[in-house]
């Protein structure tokens, strides 16, 4: 007998797949079923005011700011997004024809299906193009330790690991956006310090020409032995920086500090070993029967 809507379904979008805010749980990569879900509750809490474009990109920011605060290299947002409008097409228009006579056997219908055996499996977007993560690499000042490799591999199988959001991680992509661009700002000043210390003005200035940095036509304050105005420019927003580097390192994390990743195997429940003011990584519900 052919599945219709009045004799029930077997496959129950929402029991499977209900409108969820946040990835379940935060403290794993995004599955296939929170990404679906995320989707269904922007949609359905927008009221008609949140269309597909604008829920799909919603959820692609939360899925790359996931990645980048795990350090799990991804590919690029437009990417991701592609991605997630491509699976809620295939959810939506499944879920349109399942059930309706002479449509059991249709490829919506079918992808639909695989859909609901495949929910728990990993929204995989990680970056294997070895240029686009050497780009990632530069741009984080960052790098893939061996437990994030390892922990990447464990939620494509067993999802045993886990790595806890600690904050909102759209907050914190902006958050460590800004201050590695304070670090790499203070490296340059560094090594501009390094290049000019002990140099004349004028072999200052010979540099500054080379590289493009000021223009090779002599000034009358040149003449006078006036250093250019854009060295005096430089020289005052130098000063600046080295000012706000000095009290960035009071305030920034230190460069050193590795999150942590907990295997649930090997995890005491009963034991808090932080208050909780001071807590990064939580602890997993005690779902695995320890």
């Amino acid at each position: 007998m052919s599945k219709t809507r009045s004799t029930g379904n077997i496959y129950n979008a929402d029991t499977d797949f209900p409108p969820s805010k946040n990835f379940q749980p935060p403290t794993k990569l995004p599955t296939l079923q929170s990404v679906i879900s995320m989707i269904r509750y922007h949609l359905e809490m927008g009221n008609g005011r949140v269309t597909t474009t604008m829920a799909a990109r919603e959820v692609a920011k939360q899925v790359y700011t996931k990645y980048y605060h795990d350090t799990v290299f991804c590919v690029s947002l437009s990417t991701i997004q592609r991605k997630v409008e491509r699976i809620w097409k295939q959810f939506s228009e499944g879920r349109k024809r399942y059930g309706q006579t002479g449509k059991e056997d249709s490829l919506a219908v079918e992808q639909y299906e695989d859909l609901f055996h495949t929910k728990s499996e990993l929204f995989d977007v990680f970056a294997h193009d070895p240029i686009r993560r050497q780009s990632l690499e530069k741009e984080g000042c960052v790098s893939m330790s061996e437990m994030e490799h390892k922990y990447y591999e464990d939620q494509k199988t067993e999802r045993r690991i886990f790595c806890s959001k600690g904050v909102d991680p759209v907050w914190y992509h902006s958050m460590m956006r800004t201050q590695r661009l304070r670090e790499r700002s203070e490296e340059y000043q560094r090594k501009r310090d390094q290049q000019f210390s002990y140099q004349t003005l004028d072999h200052i200035t010979d540099i500054l020409i080379e590289t493009g940095e000021i223009s090779s036509c002599s000034s009358d304050e040149e003449k006078e032995g006036t250093p250019p105005k854009r060295l005096r420019q430089m020289s005052e927003t130098d000063t600046q920086l080295q000012k706000e580097g000095e009290e960035s390192e009071v305030r920034a994390e230190p460069k050193g500090r590795k999150k942590i990743f907990t295997d649930v195997a090997e995890l005491d429940m009963d034991e808090d070993l932080l208050p909780q003011e001071f807590h990064v990584w939580t602890k997993l519900e005690k779902c695995w029967g320890m």
